[in-house]
């Protein structure tokens, strides 16, 4: 049965106010994944130096040196610690889903979690995690101490010999459409994963006090540089997919908008014509 004019129009109406939403928060989020992939090309060319500078000062010390200059703790604990980068905010379609199935899958009950997000606090709260709520709001008004402050805790806990291993759980920028969870462990530090062949002028760098000095020091600011990386890529990711969600909700909304306006000029012809044939059949009868 078809709808009345009245409640056709009714529902145009609320389609088309639900469609200036969905496009104001594709434009927020349009804007929000320009700043964020700025930012993330930037840092890629830091962490791209920081890392070649960690490689020129590994090649110069033996495999056993390396891994002295990169233990924090001589008795870790059997547990591993995973930073966990959700969102905050919803309407980005299967953003935190599928993170927290990538997460859940390499989880122990007896691992420390450091979750960044409403959403990812939220879940594992709720699944019996105890969670330090202080780092929830890290996004905002975000900035280098924010990144120090996941630093301190990984440094401490490593430290101290609270865990073993450490995890970033972030979402993969791909391209503006393809988008991965990733489970990246970032220590111990293999040096076989940032191993490159070094030019000649790379080799005969002077570097001072001495290597392993130098490199005990550049390991801290590696962690706070690849968890600055991994949050900003996590935002982009996130910043993308809810402007793709936004597109998505617009276009459909358009497309009932379009298809109740031919249902409403179906009715609207209908009525006209139903009129016409009432007054021409009244006229016909006072004949």
């Amino acid at each position: 049965m078809a709808l009345s004019l009245q409640q056709t129009k009714r529902r145009i109406n609320n389609v088309n106010s639900t469609r200036k939403i969905t496009n104001a928060m594709y434009l927020v989020a349009t804007a929000k994944y320009k700043s964020y992939k700025n930012k993330m090309d930037n840092t890629s060319l830091y962490a791209d130096e920081l890392l070649l500078a960690m490689n020129q000062v590994m090649q110069s010390l033996s495999v056993d040196q390396v891994k002295d200059a990169l233990t924090l703790s001589n008795e870790p604990k059997n547990r591993n610690l995973f930073i966990i980068v959700s969102s905050s905010l919803g309407l980005c379609g299967g953003y935190n889903n599928n993170l927290f199935k990538a997460v859940n899958k390499h989880l122990n009950k007896d691992d420390e979690l450091l979750v960044i997000g409403a959403k990812g606090y939220s879940y594992y709260s709720k699944r019996g995690y105890e969670l330090d709520p202080s780092y929830v709001s890290l996004m905002t008004n975000y900035n280098i101490n924010s990144v120090r402050k996941v630093k301190n805790r990984i440094e401490s806990a490593l430290k101290n010999g609270e865990v073993n291993k450490v995890y970033v759980a972030y979402t993969k920028f791909v391209n503006s459409i393809t988008f991965e969870p990733v489970i990246e462990e970032i220590y111990p530090i293999d040096p076989s994963s940032i191993a490159k062949e070094l030019s000649v002028k790379e080799k005969n760098t002077l570097i001072e006090p001495d290597h392993k000095r130098v490199l005990s020091y550049l390991v801290p600011l590696y962690l706070e540089s690849i968890v600055n990386a991994r949050i900003i890529e996590s935002n982009a990711s996130e910043q993308a997919t809810r402007r793709n969600a936004m597109e998505s909700a617009t276009d459909n909304a358009d497309e009932i908008i379009k298809n109740l306006q031919v249902e409403y000029n179906k009715a609207r012809q209908s009525s006209i014509t139903q009129e016409i044939t009432e007054i021409v059949a009244g006229a016909n009868a006072q004949e």
